[in-house]
């Protein structure tokens, strides 16, 4: 992997790689009367960004996000460690190109898929898979360098929830996409990122219930605070509704101390 980046941050290709490993520790001996018990969590990720210019009127962006994760915990009555679970499990790329004409919004068409490493329920690697393909006009908002940007894109969309496990026909449903990402550097050691994603079905090809007429809605932010080069602080948190999956607005934070490479 670092020599396939090397090449490209050669070729001029990269433009962010960070890969480290998040990690959370408690533990209580056996003499310990109060209940707690111990954890240890995990995680290591992956993030690469690539952004070429093709020619003087294309751009080519792409941002692969990898994540896995495992959670131990103790007996609270023992204090024996438990077999670990499943704490993160993300794959994600998506690439963008872009015609940029001079006008004040550049037309766009782009590709995802979001998937994990393993479903333990279907014992089944790479599933499912959310495909969605969009496109439409994207605008630079606000972008004075590199380090500072605010960028939005509303599109036409299409997204199909493949599930190797079901072989029924497969939901595809069409309608409208927005997506906004921000970047700042809050304090020389302190950046913070921001992706908002709606999703909006305007038509179901394979409807299954009602649940794909309201929208979905995935807003993430990430606070980094770098304490040495290779050691940094990580805050995360999530706001997440899919119908699908449950009628309620789903949130998750994570706190933790990073070991991190970056270029």
């Amino acid at each position: 992997m670092n020599t396939l980046v090397t090449a490209m941050l050669i070729a001029g290709w990269v433009n962010a790689f960070s890969t480290g490993i998040n990690i959370n520790q408690s533990y209580y001996s056996q003499s310990w009367q109060s209940g707690d018990a111990g954890a240890i969590s995990w995680t290591a990720f992956l993030n690469l960004g690539l952004k070429k210019s093709l020619s003087s009127k294309v751009l080519f962006t792409n941002n692969l996000s990898m994540a896995f994760g495992q959670t131990y915990t103790q007996d609270a009555e023992s204090k024996k460690w438990k077999p670990p679970i499943k704490s993160s499990d993300k794959l994600e790329n998506e690439a963008v190109l872009k015609l940029t004409m001079g006008w004040p919004i550049d037309p766009f068409a782009s590709a995802r898929v979001l998937t994990q490493f393993y479903d333990n329920d279907q014992k089944l690697y790479l599933n499912p898979a959310t495909l969605t393909e969009s496109f439409g006009a994207a605008r630079d908002i606000y972008s004075p360098n590199d380090s500072n940007t605010v960028t939005a894109r509303l599109g036409l969309s299409f997204k199909e929830v493949v599930n190797r496990a079901d072989t029924g026909s497969v939901p595809i449903d069409g309608g409208l996409e927005f997506v906004a990402s921000a970047n700042f550097n809050l304090a020389k050691n302190m950046l913070y990122k921001s992706n908002l994603r709606v999703f909006k079905a305007l038509y179901s090809f394979n409807p299954s219930g009602q649940t794909w007429r309201s929208p979905d809605v995935n807003f993430e932010n990430t606070i980094q605070i770098t304490v040495t080069k290779l050691i940094k602080l990580q805050i995360y948190a999530q706001w997440l509704y899919d119908r699908d999956q449950i009628d309620k607005v789903q949130f998750r934070e994570n706190l933790a101390l990073s070991i991190v490479y970056s270029l």
